[in-house]
């Protein structure tokens, strides 16, 4: 998601704006904050809380280009997903199914 969806997000939905988050911001929430959150909840308000856009944190469309962009791309967002994941992951109690 880049900065410019933002906005287009929000006008569907004004409530969701503590919920709606660059993946970069919201990953390094994840990776800073995420051993406070108790919860997927507790950790979207950590967000809300902590996440700041700074430059380059838009992930480019590669569409139409090469297919090296794209490698370069799914590359950049399995970075950023998998301290989303750890931290969700961390929120889980005992017990809960979930693979360990």
């Amino acid at each position: 998601m880049a900065a410019e969806h933002r906005p287009f997000v929000l006008s569907y939905d004004r409530s969701a704006a503590d919920r709606t988050f660059l993946l970069t911001s919201f990953a390094r929430v994840a990776a800073e904050w995420g051993w406070m959150a108790g919860s997927p909840a507790e950790l979207v308000a950590l967000a809300a809380e902590h996440a700041q856009v700074r430059d380059g944190d838009d992930i480019e469309d590669p569409l139409g280009l090469a297919a090296d962009a794209y490698a370069a791309c799914a590359e950049r967002l399995d970075g950023l997903v998998s301290p989303v994941i750890a931290a969700l992951v961390k929120t889980m109690p005992a017990g809960s199914g979930a693979p360990t």
